[in-house]
């Protein structure tokens, strides 16, 4: 078969036509995926069981995308300005394009706001590209918005009737390069974690300038003082030498770990980068979600008790029984008496009763959070434990205790304390 001279020149033009275009987007690709995002993709706000893309990634992603600018991880985003001007990046208050935009909850001490790429600005107005745009969770762009006007004075809304004011501007053309950790000094920096009502997915980067071989990642996790959850594993052979990486832990599925709604847990990562081994700062992170009082466990202060003495019933103090604590004594045996005794503290540690005449008694008691349910007045936070004490109370009225198990009923299963009270004589 034989082919022009034409027709061949028209091949090898389609031909280098179609390796441009296959070509040009997987390097693209390749680019923005070598930078690493530091933030997780999606997130669900409204928890409606929609996700949107996160600002946080959005801007960092846009920013890298359109600049070449890889910005470090700075955690929420209304923090993004003061840990940008203390990592030497320029930061100001006029807007400008190619720029970073940071909002900021009013009256708060926590770092929720909102982050967004500035593309171009006219007056006192700019136009912004941005993500976490929950009323655009159903459209294809799923929460992504482009050139959006919004004011660009300081003091500005993010939008009417947000809460989130405009603080400055992270200027990424004229940005300091971020500080890097000295030759020969391996180390790892916390990232960020992505947190749920039980669950949180704790991320770090490992930076080793000297391609040391990282042999062991690991995490530690504390409530309060008391190390709960602890996980080690070795490195993935494809990343041992990279002078830049990525490492995350999951605490349900790795660690076993379910974690209360509304609670502040620690973690601390670490990472073994040629036989030394690098620690991130404790990190404290808050799970979303309302936190719940635990179940109390009720005890009694002695095991022998006289006709006319106090009983008095111990439990250790929880914070989030904010509701304060109730304990009821009920005379099942001799006698109809009845009394119950509430405190609103809580940091209370006890409650004490009477035994006024012979018979056998029955103490309830139970934990309340800040939350009430149903159509009662008075409804625990799903923390109750009933605890039963049974004092048979005869003329001597001395009595030794015996403790065994004691369940509450087949929903809530507690090791509780069934106290019987024998006579000695």
């Amino acid at each position: 078969m034989k082919i022009r001279k034409s027709q061949k020149k028209w091949i090898a033009k389609m031909l280098v036509l179609v390796m441009l275009i296959t070509c040009l987007p997987m390097t693209q690709k390749q680019e923005a995926r070598a930078a690493g995002n530091p933030y997780g993709k999606w997130q669900d706000v409204n928890r409606n069981g929609r996700q949107e893309v996160r600002c946080t990634w959005f801007a960092w992603q846009r920013a890298y995308d359109l600049t070449g600018v890889a910005l470090p991880g700075w955690r929420n985003a209304g923090g993004w300005l003061n840990r940008a001007r203390n990592a030497g990046y320029a930061t100001g208050t006029t807007a400008r394009a190619k720029s970073i935009a940071v909002w900021r909850r009013d009256n708060t001490t926590n770092e929720w706001g909102h982050v967004a790429y500035v593309s171009s600005v006219s007056g006192g107005v700019m136009y912004i590209d941005e993500g976490g745009r929950t009323d655009l969770e159903y459209t294809p762009s799923q929460g992504i918005a482009y050139g959006r006007r919004v004011g660009a004075v300081v003091g500005n809304p993010d939008y009417s009737g947000s809460q989130n004011h405009l603080v400055g501007f992270i200027y990424l053309g004229g940005s300091a390069p971020a500080p890097q950790p000295a030759a020969g000094n391996p180390s790892v920096k916390a990232v960020w974690a992505d947190k749920y009502d039980t669950n949180m997915v704790a991320k770090s980067r490992i930076y080793n300038p000297n391609r040391s071989r990282i042999t062991t990642v690991g995490i530690q996790v504390r409530d309060g003082n008391n190390i709960i959850g602890r996980k080690e594993e070795m490195m993935n052979s494809n990343y041992q030498y990279k002078e830049q990486t990525n490492f995350w832990f999951d605490f349900n599925a790795e660690l076993g770990l379910r974690l209360r709604p509304g609670h502040v847990y620690g973690w601390q990562m670490y990472a073994d980068i040629g036989g030394k081994r690098c620690y991130t700062d404790w990190i404290n992170d808050r799970t979303t979600g309302t936190e719940k009082p635990n179940t109390p466990a009720f005890s009694t202060a002695k095991t022998h008790y006289a006709v006319g003495d106090a009983v008095t019933v111990s439990w250790g103090a929880d914070s989030c029984a904010t509701g304060g604590y109730s304990l009821t004594i009920t005379q099942t045996k001799g006698g109809s008496y009845s009394k119950t005794l509430t405190t609103n503290s809580a940091n209370a540690t006890s409650l004490a009763f009477s035994l006024p005449s012979e018979g056998e008694y029955k103490i309830t008691g139970f934990a309340e959070g800040a939350t009430k349910r149903g159509t009662l007045d008075h409804v625990v936070d799903d923390c109750q434990l009933l605890v039963v004490f049974l004092a048979e109370i005869g003329a001597c009225g001395v009595y030794q205790v015996e403790e065994t198990a004691h369940h509450l009923d087949h929903s809530v299963e507690v090791s509780g304390a069934h106290l019987a009270f024998h006579d000695l004589v």
